[in-house]
């Protein structure tokens, strides 16, 4: 039998949509977006296993990859890009891997998603093994990119998920693990950059940041491993530390003295010590600012 996606079928409710008013036509698409955030909360229990397995990885010395092919792809380099940024991680710890290389973020190379070789390859060059996780995405569940990554991944003994937006697929075959929010017939027929791309980057987000804030990268809300690279940020770091340890005038002078890391200047403040005593306490913490503040 032919797989035959529903993300590639026609969508009644867009019917005749170059016939419609903009105004019409957007209203048309934002009707249809409001069905993603729906589908994904179908799909919560795969994510949260998604989201302890990555994190249980990463605790233990792993690293967690992504790959994908065309919008997917793109999606997965997003999110990986800003996981240092936002987490104050080694761009090591999330890696991303797009069919066709860099260019193709810029430059379509859709042919390169057809190349099952490809992605076992990309699996290899990448040295995943038994420590890490790994998470392919396709919209239609059956890229055969991410499908031989998925295999190759398998085979190195790596923990596998597949984020795909039909059900059931190939790819259901092929992982640990399947997040599979289903949003039905695209806006425009075939077009998976709109309701399965916004799907797939809600469930992204929300794997990178849980599996983060399980491993410590976060205090409570607060984005405390934040890269303080410009002024604006250097500024919101000294509201957050203010926010964690109270409104202090050694703030600024602690933050300068740590290179402005939130987690070292909050240590050094609530303890009395010095940049390098904060930041070996953070160590031996596995850097939880939560597990330091608390005792534990």
């Amino acid at each position: 039998m032919t797989f035959s996606p529903r993300t590639e079928g026609a969508n009644p409710r867009s019917k005749d949509l170059d016939l419609l008013t903009t105004e019409a036509m957007l209203r048309v698409m934002n009707d249809e977006d409001r069905r993603v955030p729906e589908a994904v909360a179908e799909v919560l229990p795969a994510i949260a296993a998604t989201v302890d397995a990555v994190a249980e990885r990463l605790r233990k010395g792993g690293r967690y990859h992504l790959f994908g092919a065309g919008t997917s792809g793109r999606l997965a380099v997003l999110d990986a890009a800003e996981c240092p940024p936002t987490f104050g991680t080694p761009a090591s710890l999330v890696v991303a891997h797009l069919a066709g290389g860099p260019e193709a973020m810029l430059l379509a190379a859709e042919g390169a998603e057809d190349d099952e070789a490809l992605g076992r390859a990309d699996v290899t060059s990448a040295g995943i093994g038994p420590h890490d996780a790994v998470l392919a995405v396709a919209a239609s569940g059956r890229t055969p990119y991410a499908i031989g990554a998925l295999r190759e991944a398998r085979v190195r003994g790596a923990w596998t998920a597949a984020l795909v937006c039909n059900r059931p697929t190939p790819m259901h075959a092929e992982a640990d693990v399947v997040i599979d929010p289903v949003v039905g017939e695209e806006v425009l027929s075939g077009s998976t950059r709109l309701k399965s791309g916004t799907a797939q980057k809600l469930v992204l987000n929300m794997v990178s940041t849980g599996a983060m804030i399980r491993i410590g990268r976060t205090y409570g809300n607060l984005m405390v491993g934040v890269q303080s690279t410009n002024v604006k940020l250097r500024a919101r770091a000294a509201r957050l530390v203010a926010t964690i340890v109270g409104e202090r005038s050694d703030i600024e002078a602690a933050l300068a003295s740590c290179g402005h890391d939130v987690r070292t200047a909050c240590v050094m403040l609530r303890f009395g010590l010095s940049a390098a005593d904060a930041a070996a306490r953070l160590d031996a913490a596995d850097g939880s600012l939560r597990r330091v503040l608390d005792g534990k």
